[in-house]
């Protein structure tokens, strides 16, 4: 857990699903080891780099499928948070897992991946669930930044990203419905 928490963020997802067998380790678990031990030995010095650049525009990240097939993605280099969820992909529970990504000049500063304390009964709760946390942690790194001086207008509104078009327009639409009575 130490290499997930404090230096390679990258392999937080794995590392905590992997946390999950050291009670009864199984083969899957073990294949998943390997696999990351792998990665590590692969990629042994990643640092985390902040660059030296100013906070206006974008980065595009370009990711490719088949080539020539590819999907570019802008993230704004102002503070921003990335939320999203799953939904029950832990089969002996049926508990949905979020993530909460925050970065800042593109690169991330804060992560964290935590399995939903409810059992959620769609994906679209599961996002909702999800940008709940998210609101919770840019409450804090408003604080975080306002504090080391950035100016009010990059953070406040500190916007979340969120991929889930229901879950967008169920929290856009600040009433309750019957796709989401359940939660309010």
């Amino acid at each position: 857990m130490h290499v997930e928490v404090c230096s390679r963020f990258e392999l937080s997802y794995s590392i905590r699903r992997l946390a999950q067998f050291t009670h009864g380790p199984t083969d899957a678990a073990f294949a998943g080891l390997y696999r990351v031990l792998r990665f590590l030995a692969t990629h042994p010095h990643r640092p985390v780099m902040y660059p030296r650049r100013a906070f206006e525009g974008f980065d595009e990240f370009r990711v490719d499928f088949d080539p020539p097939k590819y999907k570019s993605i802008q993230i704004p280099r102002t503070p921003c948070t990335i939320a999203d969820s799953d939904h029950a992909r832990d089969t002996l529970r049926r508990k949905s897992h979020h993530c909460v990504v925050s970065l800042l000049n593109g690169v991330l500063i804060h992560n964290r991946v935590q399995q939903q304390r409810a059992i959620a009964l769609h994906s679209t709760h599961s996002e909702i669930l999800g940008s709940l946390a998210a609101t919770k942690e840019t409450g804090y790194l408003q604080d975080i930044y306002t504090h080391i001086g950035h100016p009010p207008s990059n953070i406040f509104p500190l916007p979340i990203y969120l991929d889930s078009q229901p879950c967008i327009d169920a929290l856009e639409s600040n009433a309750v419905t019957t796709r989401v009575k359940h939660i309010a």
